[in-house]
């Protein structure tokens, strides 16, 4: 607290040093100012003086034209060089409002800064006074609570001594009781050994008189398996003569479609012969009837019109004939897929038949044997039982053991209890501690930012305190070159004039000029 408070005046101290600083430089610019105001009132006066004596040189000599002319020349450039200097006065007049502009800003920030700074400390004190009252709080809950703590492991330690002593009583009791419960289950237990080795006995000559019923059984259904597939390869034999037969069948018919197809083509081929013999002969005939009969052109070429007709008539019948046998030839080849089809059919038919046959004997031997298997399991849940009451002894004993162990446990769980409460008044101790430190740094660092924030500010407007007095230097230095170009133009200008006319005044001008 105390370093933070150091820190925090070493600021506020150095913080009064730039403002006290750059009020001594404002005090600096301010003289500057004045004395450039100063050199330009001394300057407008010269030039003042110097166009009084222009004038009083202009009265003297009125008949003179040529040095009337440059007289009206220098009166016209005097009163360009007048704005000019008016100009440059507004120009001043504006600069010193800025100035005065900006000390009224500086010194409002100032007074702003000032007030922050003010108001900063006041809540940076309430803050330090309510962290204070909230540890002042906290310490004296802290103590009250290790109190309570001190009083509740007391209480505690008397409560566990009472619960041993009751739960040493129960476990002997229920150790006593135990001992009479295992007595009695070994008794139960050895009854029932003898039961089963009677049971066992007992359903080991079930089982022998059962495996001999089943063996009897399968023998019968192997006799029976046996009769099947017997039947079975007799009716595959008697349908593989019919399949036989049917397959002679259909090459039969195969071998006569395909004599009454060859039959057809020839008699097709025949026809076509005769038709290509009769064309020929009709186109002879055509030929002769040309060369004979030249004069009757349309009516040859009209009959050979319908010749072509016809002709084509009888190609288009000839190929009815071929389409006609193709269908034969398609529908019969239909006729003996469907045969060969229809064999296939019934030799599935027997397949399947025998697959039956074949199932039902594998369903007589499960069942066979799944009776067989449930009177092992009935012999195996019998002796789950015996095994059960002897793990029922088992149980019985481990339940006291875990009780015994829950008692134990539960007094180790209190203990952890306790040690947790008091690890957690501790933690709550450290965190409160913790937050107020926290706290203070905080206010601290926040602090610390707002005079960050101020120091920075105050430079800033330093530097543009800074830069607009650079400008204005700038400017005077311009006004002053000007003044000087104005002084040498009039210099030029009076060496222009006649020597005996003025050597006085221009003396006297040039001497105030070297002063300037």
């Amino acid at each position: 607290m105390t370093q933070t408070l150091a820190q925090l005046e070493s600021k506020l101290q150095a913080l009064i040093k730039t403002i006290s600083q750059s009020k001594i430089e404002q005090g600096k610019l301010q003289q500057q100012l004045a004395q450039s105001r100063d050199h330009l009132d001394s300057v407008n006066k010269e030039l003042e003086e110097k166009q009084q004596q222009l004038e009083i040189e202009r009265k003297k000599r009125p008949g003179d034209a040529a040095a009337q002319k440059f007289i009206a020349e220098l009166e016209g450039k005097l009163t360009t060089h007048e704005q000019q200097i008016q100009l440059l006065e507004k120009e001043r007049v504006n600069l010193r409002d800025q100035i005065a502009f900006l000390q009224g800003n500086l010194q409002m920030r100032e007074q702003e800064w000032q007030e922050k700074f003010d108001t900063a400390q006041t809540i940076w004190s309430g803050k330090r006074q309510d962290l204070t009252d909230k540890y002042q709080a906290v310490h004296k809950e802290l103590t009250r609570k290790e109190q309570e703590l001190e009083q509740i492991q007391q209480e505690l330690v008397l409560a566990n001594e009472t619960k041993e002593r009751e739960w040493q009583a129960k476990l002997q009791e229920a150790k006593l009781a135990a001992e009479q419960q295992l007595r009695e289950l070994k008794n139960q237990v050895h009854e029932m050994q003898q039961q089963t080795e009677q049971q066992k006995q007992d359903w080991q000559m079930k089982l022998t008189q059962a495996e001999a019923a089943a063996e009897i059984q399968l023998r019968q259904h192997k006799e029976q398996l046996k009769s099947a597939q017997a039947d079975a390869a007799d009716r595959i034999h008697v349908l593989e003569k019919q399949l036989a037969q049917s397959e002679e069948n259909a090459l039969r018919e195969a071998t006569l479609l395909t004599e009454k197809i060859t039959l057809a083509e020839t008699n097709a081929l025949k026809q076509q012969q005769e038709w290509q013999s009769k064309y020929y002969a009709s186109e002879k005939q055509s030929q002769e009837f040309e060369a004979k009969l030249y004069v009757a052109e349309k009516a040859a070429e009209r009959q050979s019109k319908d010749w072509q007709e016809k002709i084509e008539s009888l190609q288009n019948q000839l190929k009815v004939t071929e389409n006609a046998t193709e269908m034969q030839i398609q529908a019969l080849n239909g006729k003996l897929k469907e045969s060969e089809e229809a064999a296939e059919r019934q030799i599935q038919a027997l397949r399947d038949q025998l697959q039956v046959a074949k199932e039902a004997a594998q369903k007589e031997l499960e069942s066979a044997y799944s009776q067989i298997s449930t009177q092992d399991e009935q012999i195996q849940e019998l002796l789950t039982k015996l095994k059960t009451t002897e793990e029922g002894g088992e149980q019985l004993a481990q339940k006291l053991q875990d009780q015994l162990q829950a008692a134990l446990n539960r007094n180790e769980i209190l203990q952890i209890n306790l040690e947790q409460e008091e690890q957690r008044f501790q933690n709550e101790a450290e965190q409160m501690k913790l937050a107020h430190q926290t706290a203070l740094e905080d206010v601290s660092h926040r602090l610390g930012e707002q005079i960050g924030k101020l120091n920075e500010q105050i430079k800033n407007e330093k530097t543009a305190l800074q830069t607009q007095m650079l400008k204005l230097n700038s400017q005077n230095q311009e006004y002053r070159s000007m003044l000087l170009q104005n002084a040498t133009q009039l210099r030029q200008l009076l060496s222009r004039l006649p020597a005996e006319s003025g050597s006085d005044t221009v003396s006297g001008s040039i001497v105030a000029e070297d002063n300037v």
